[in-house]
């Protein structure tokens, strides 16, 4: 007979009291300063509130309804599921259903945060243009990674993610072992090329010509300041993307040995939990389409190989998924 799951005492109150923190950083974040931004002599700081107005007077709606969503409605969204799910002793399927979702969506919102880190990014340097970083920034961060740990403390207790990838089966191939392994071999090149090759290069007449890879934002920020978002940068698009791929190397290398790559599973699910490269790509496509009024920048290499990166790693993931290798069905 099966065991319902619940989530111990101590664990709940502990969560309990870490979700009324992230809670009183969500709503203070919405009233101080994100960033300060100056074009040619006017500085003009940015609070949430503000720059979702500006965006929208500028007319660059798809990004200030993106703010708005990710940044302004779904943290606190997700801080009623996780409140709720805390309170009650069993939660019930439509519940769990609601925190399955949320626990998917959650890194989302760390969208604002890597658009302003861009901003800080591409102003390093410069004359003409300056930007500065402001305490909401850390906040907002702090709120999301506070949340997000203690969304995935309460999924680890609660929900059975071993099915969630069979939502993904799609590819059915009997897979050999050195195909395995060369799939998992050019996943990580692909990787090493998305952090290493720029992404975007300043090319406008009042600007300084420079460009930015995905390590050298790391020391951008850091000469900005702004050491919360070159911290987050580092663990978030770098540490974890490849911690991702290691877990991904252990796995496919173990089950080609005749070990069960399960036993590498959880910290392969860790670091995918973390890992934010899709998060980033999305912010520099929005601002390549819609920001760069702000600090002009054209598309480099490691912008296409980051697309790449987003999309093949998943796919590769998922056909590997699909196709587990003989020394896993032994085990199971």
């Amino acid at each position: 007979m099966e065991t319902e799951k619940t989530v111990p005492r101590k664990v709940r109150v502990t969560c309990f009291l870490f979700l009324l923190l992230a809670l009183a950083c969500n709503i203070t974040v919405l009233f101080i300063p994100f960033i300060t931004f100056r074009k040619f002599v006017k500085p003009e700081v940015y609070t949430l509130f503000h720059t979702v107005e500006m965006l929208w007077n500028e007319r660059i709606y798809a990004l200030a309804v993106l703010v708005v969503g990710f940044s302004v409605l779904f943290p606190f969204f997700k801080l009623f599921v996780l409140f709720l799910v805390v309170l009650l002793k069993k939660p019930g399927p439509r519940v769990l259903a609601l925190l399955n979702r949320v626990e998917m969506l959650a890194k989302w919102s760390m969208l604002d945060v890597f658009l302003v880190s861009l901003v800080l990014t591409l102003t390093s340097g410069q004359v003409l243009v300056s930007a500065s970083p402001k305490g909401g920034v850390t906040l907002f961060m702090a709120a999301i990674v506070i949340s997000m740990a203690v969304g995935q403390v309460l999924a680890g207790h609660l929900l059975d993610h071993t099915g969630r990838a069979k939502h993904f089966r799609l590819l059915k191939f009997d897979f050999k072992s050195g195909i395995r392994k060369l799939l998992v071999v050019v996943a990580g090149l692909m990787l090493f090329g998305a952090l290493s090759f720029p992404f975007l290069k300043i090319e406008a007449w009042f600007l300084v010509d420079s460009d930015f890879s995905v390590v050298t934002v790391i020391p951008a920020l850091w000469k900005q300041d702004s050491y919360s978002a070159a911290l987050g940068v580092g663990l978030f698009l770098v540490l974890f993307p490849v911690a991702r791929w290691i877990g991904l190397v252990r796995r496919t290398w173990s089950g080609a040995n005749g070990g069960d790559p399960r036993e590498h599973q959880r910290v392969f699910e860790l670091a995918r939990y973390w890992s934010m490269l899709d998060v980033f790509a999305l912010a520099l496509g929005i601002f390549l389409v819609e920001g760069s009024r702000f600090v002009p920048a054209d598309a480099q290499l490691g912008l296409y190989l980051l697309v790449i990166v987003v999309f093949g790693n998943v796919l590769i993931e998922r056909i590997l998924e699909a196709n587990p290798h003989e020394s896993t069905k032994a085990h199971e």
